[in-house]
């Protein structure tokens, strides 16, 4: 019969432009990683901004550059 003989299609467009998307195991395990040190550095932020905040004495210059900038890219 003709049915044993089906031969095999190659994968279309849509199926290529998908699998090209998939992440594999090593790309998700990156992505994972790379938001867990970004929330890292923003906790690091938050503790160094929360300890000039609470510092009674005046700030030097240096501080207070880096008080405005801790601001700045939290708006």
């Amino acid at each position: 019969m003709v049915h044993d003989l089906e031969e095999v299609r190659p994968p279309g467009v849509k199926a290529c432009k998908a699998a090209k998307c998939k992440k594999h195991g090593n790309e998700a395990a990156f992505d994972q990683l790379q938001s867990m040190l970004i929330v890292k550095e923003n906790i690091s932020k938050l503790k160094l901004f929360d300890h000039l905040l609470a510092q009674k004495d005046t700030l030097s210059d240096i501080e207070v550059s880096l008080k405005n900038k801790l601001v700045s890219e939290m708006l």
